[in-house]
């Protein structure tokens, strides 16, 4: 047996989560290519002026999505540009070279600033 009711608020958050739906996609996109242009700047940031990859900031690129429920990033090296193979050597280090982080500090350092946006987009999305 299950319980029956008719709501008008019910109604109108449903209607307000339908509306969220369609507008969602394309400002998460937004607020995901954001994301990726401000961790490929710090980490850009953090590889110039290296003397054994000089090349390795300029191969740090993005790529954004949107799908129909949300967006995609991807940042990092870019294997077609000059030193952008290497890019995993002074991340993780090698046998006889420590490591040298430049893209996880980046992405820990917009994490927070990120995650507000899109908690902001969802409150956004919902309010009447």
């Amino acid at each position: 047996m299950g319980v029956s009711f008719d709501s008008p608020d019910l109604r109108r958050l449903a209607f307000d989560l339908d509306a969220a739906a369609e507008v969602a996609p394309e400002e998460s996109r937004k607020n995901v290519a954001r994301g990726c242009f401000n961790i490929r700047t710090d980490a850009r940031q953090r590889r110039s002026g290296s003397k054994s990859f000089p090349w390795l900031a300029s191969a740090i690129t993005y790529e954004t999505g949107e799908t129909p429920t949300g967006a995609w990033g991807e940042v990092g090296p870019d294997i077609e540009r000059p030193q952008g193979n290497l890019g995993h050597i002074p991340e993780h280090g090698a046998l006889r070279t420590p490591p040298e982080p430049y893209m996880a500090p980046a992405a820990d350092t917009e994490l927070p600033k990120f995650e507000r946006a899109m908690e902001g987009l969802a409150v956004k999305a919902i309010e009447p």
